[in-house]
Order: structure tokens, then sequence, then C-alpha cells
């Protein structure tokens, strides 16, 4: 039993633990959980009391893929650091990975990198952690990551497309990454999509007149995805190294994968998708709305998210991103028949998880709610070397909660969310289940589903 004062004591909260619901007391001081206890035992006493009755309570939700303050060509995003982590927290959310701009010089230009973004870290609500996103700089990759280490980065963001701007990377160049990665805590994160491809289409499609927004499945096809998704995999299985694919969008690749490479599977090989591909097929790409859905890469048939759907409910998925990255309407619009100058991207950090605990709750013998939970906390905490600091109710982990209200019922208007988007792809849309509150570091950011202003060291 803690001796000292706590500073918070969570009170009745729900947990989850090995298919089990309990209910326990949470005691926090300075920032940390110090004692999980049963709700019979009173426990230490506590500057403030939090009575959770009712609530569910999660290790604070990670999301590994966020894109807040995105500059593409003279677009920006609608969230900024400071919007898109408030909304983040109000869905639960206590960490971010956000990314660097992308790296393409000399080492004296990732040390400039490095301090420039280090210094956006104060104006998140959430705790921040960043992918180091590169094309092929002019570091060797052996030397790269021994910087990428050095400078605390967890991860490497690589592209096997966008060689048009400048932003992919080349294989040679990856399966040296990979070797110099090799028994170090460093992950290389990829956009799996197959240039050529995508260039022989473009160019195709360039050369017919205008290029909209609906040929974007035929732009991108799944076998783009699947092909360089199992290519990269062939190059960790040879090279070593650990990867994390990340917004995989279609059931195809995920059947391929596990087909091909079923003993790295959560050893070397992370598999991460995102809710729109659970949610959406690319219907919503043929329609008059077309410019609003659009993301790479794209939405996929009504087939694959069927299959892909099948593969979330296997726990087949290790962890779910949002790439949170919309931009408003009106933008999407001017590029409505110059699709190849749009910027794509979609919301969706707030509602990530109450999303897919909708869909879990659509099923039944399926996965658990626990397991659901591991996919947004402690699956990511692991892969990017976090855990027990972060994804864990654990005596001595990080005091980042969510709590979770399972019977609040409600619909997705723009009023009920708190990004700075014009629109959202799902608005209209009726939820059972909202994120009540937030801690981050002990203390509430969001409390009985309102906003509290303290800001996150």
């Amino acid at each position: 039993m803690a001796t000292q004062k706590a500073d918070l004591v969570i009170r009745n909260a729900s947990v989850f633990y090995a298919h089990r619901l309990s209910r326990v007391n949470l005691a926090i001081r300075t920032g940390k959980i110090i004692e999980v206890m049963d709700a019979s035992v009173a426990g230490p006493e506590a500057a403030e009391i939090f009575d959770a009755t009712g609530l569910y309570c999660f290790p604070g939700f990670i999301d590994p893929h966020v894109h807040f303050g995105l500059q593409l060509g003279a677009e920006q995003s609608s969230d900024d650091f400071t919007t898109g982590s408030v909304s983040a927290a109000f869905g639960g959310i206590t960490s971010v990975f956000n990314f660097t701009p992308v790296l393409t010089g000399s080492e004296e230009d990732l040390t400039a990198l490095f301090n420039e973004t280090a210094q956006t870290a104060e104006k998140y609500r959430t705790q921040l952690f960043l992918h180091l996103a590169v094309a092929e700089p002019r570091i060797a990759p052996e030397k790269l990551v021994e910087l990428a280490i050095r400078y605390k980065f967890r991860s490497v963001k690589v592209f096997t497309t966008y060689s048009s701007s400048g932003r992919m990377t080349s294989d040679g160049y990856l399966m040296d990454l990979l070797k110099a990665s090799r028994g170090t805590p460093l992950v290389v994160m990829i956009h799996a999509e197959n240039d050529s491809i995508i260039r022989y289409r473009e160019k195709k499609l360039t050369n017919e007149g205008i290029v909209k927004p609906s040929h974007l499945p035929y732009l991108r096809p799944s076998i783009s995805e699947v092909e360089a998704a199992l290519r990269v995999c062939l190059m960790v299985s040879e090279m070593g190294g650990r990867i994390y694919l990340a917004h995989l969008s279609s059931g195809k690749t995920i059947d391929a994968i596990y087909r091909h490479f079923p003993a790295l599977l959560g050893k070397s090989i992370f598999l991460e998708t995102c809710p729109h591909y659970l949610y959406f097929s690319d219907t919503f790409l043929k329609g008059d709305q077309a410019a609003h859905f659009t993301t790479c890469p794209p939405l996929r048939s009504e087939e694959e998210r069927q299959e892909l759907l099948k593969h979330f409910f296997a726990g087949r998925i290790h962890t779910i991103g949002s790439d949170h990255c919309p931009f408003a309407s009106w933008v999407k619009e001017k590029y409505k028949d110059d699709y190849l100058n749009m910027p794509n991207g979609l919301p969706g950090v707030e509602l990530g998880f109450v999303l897919l605990y909708n869909l879990l709750k659509s099923k039944e013998n399926e996965i658990t709610v626990e397991e659901l939970s591991r996919m947004f906390s402690s699956n990511i905490a692991n892969v990017f070397g976090i855990f027990p600091q972060k994804g864990s109710l654990l005596p001595g982990a990080d005091a980042d909660l969510a709590l979770f209200d399972p019977n609040a019922e409600w619909k997705v208007t723009l009023d009920a969310l708190h990004g700075r988007n014009d629109y959202d792809p799902y608005e209209g849309l009726k939820l059972k289940g909202k994120i009540d509150s937030t801690i981050i570091g002990g203390k509430f950011v969001v409390r009985n589903k309102q906003w509290i202003p303290t800001h996150v060291q």
C-alpha cells in the first residue's frame, strides 16, 4: 500500500484485463501511476478524487500516424499542431507521432531539421513523438541510423513512390537502411506503393486530358500496394531490421503478407490500417463528393474493404493510425479537374477508437474491446519502443489515461468535433460510446467531455 498522498485517484474505473472486466482504483502521483488496486480497497489519500463509475479505463491511446500542420505545395492542412492535438485529446489520444519534413540533404540539414521540429513540441496539447521522414538523403544509411538514434527518433519513414516530388527512396538505399538498422531499436516505417505503375498511369491519363478524383483507383491500383508491400517484406526477410507498413488499404495486401511471411508478422513486420479503409469503399470516389474522399493509398473496392474487415476482426492488424490530414472542401474542390495537384488526406484523429468500437459491437465472437484498445495503445508502444512508459496501466507507467463512456449515444456533426476542417466524412453517423475524459501526465486535458486548458509539458 502506498504511504504517500496521491495527487489524483481514479475510483471505480472498469479495466479490461485477461478478457475480464474489473473495477479498480488507480492512484497517480507526479505524473505516474503509483498503484492499481481493487475498487473495494480505499487506497491512499488523494488531493483529488475522480469517480469513474460506468467508464472504461484504457491506457492513453497513441496515434502513430498524424500530419498536423502539413504544407503540400501551396496548400496547408486544416489542423495545425494545436488544433490537431486538441482534437486528438477528445479522442482519448495522449501521444501522437507526427513527421519531420522529408530529409533529402546532408548531416547538417538533419541537425537543423531536428532543431526546427523539436521547437514545435510546445504547440501540442498531447505528447509528441516524431518519425524522421527521408527520401534518399546525402547521408549513408549506416550514418543515418546512428544519427536517428542519437536524436532519439524511434523510426525512419520512407516512401517507395512519389518520385515526381523527390520523396522516393530507392530499393538499394532501403535495403542498406534495413541492414544498418538490424539490432537497433529503430523501425523503418514504409509508405508502400509501386512508383512505376503510378507514374505510367499518371502519364497516360495526362495525355488523354483531364485527371479527376474518380481516376484515383486507376492511378493507384491495389496491385501497386500489394507488390510494394511484398517487395519490402522480402527485403526485411533478407536484410533484417523491422518494418512498419503504414496505412494498408486493401484486404488483398494483408492476405498476401500473411500467405508469404507469416513467421515474421509481429516480430519484424508490423501492419497498420486506418478507420477510413474499414468504413468506406471506392464508391465514394464516384459521386459529386469524390474530391472529399481523396487519400493515398485510395479507398478500395467493397470486396477489398470486406476482406480488410475480416482481417481486422481476426486480430491480424497490429495497429490503427488515423493518417489525419484534412484539407478544406474548397481546397479539394479547387483541384477537382486537376487531381494530380490536389492535396490528399482525410480527418480521423478524434473518431478512430469510437468508430472501430462501433464496428466491434456490430459483431459477435470476434476480437474483444481489450484487444481493440491494444491496437490503439500497447501494440504501438511496443513497436516504437516506448512500452511500458506508454500504453500501460502498470505502476510506474506514465499516467496517461483514456476514460470511455460506453453508453453515450451521439451523432457525428461538425459542432460535436474539435478539429478545424469544414467537413467530416463521418458526418451524420450515429455512434454509441464516447471519450469522457483524457488524462496526460496525471492531469486532465478533457474532463466530463469538456476541455481543460492545461498545457502538456
